[in-house]
């Protein structure tokens, strides 16, 4: 079934993974996407994997030329278990709700 996930973005935000991690998040998966709906969209089609965080980093020239790993997939689970710091590269966004194609929107 498709998933469609609502978003709370945390602009110039990035999880602390060691600490996280060790809080019980799981680590899922990492990528380079064009932009941050892509990140997005494909955690929310991870329905496998439960992600419930996509991390985007905004790259830099070179880095978008070289298409460097910019997109990291998380299972926070609920109440979160992940942990965050501010840093202006990066933004977390998290699926607070999900949809199943004509379902209602429920909790993830």
């Amino acid at each position: 079934p498709t998933r469609f996930c609502t978003w709370d973005v945390a602009p110039r935000t990035l999880i602390r993974v060691k600490e996280s991690r060790s809080n019980g998040a799981a680590f899922l998966h990492s990528t380079y996407v064009s932009t941050s709906s892509e990140c997005e969209r494909l955690c929310c089609d991870r329905i496998e994997l439960r992600c419930d965080l996509a991390v985007y980093k905004t790259l830099s020239l070179l880095e978008e030329l070289a298409e460097k790993t910019n997109c990291y997939l998380f299972e926070c689970g609920t109440p979160s278990r992940c942990l965050f710091s501010s840093h202006p590269a990066f933004s977390s966004a998290r699926c607070v709700g999900t949809k199943y194609e004509d379902d209602e929107v429920t909790s993830p």
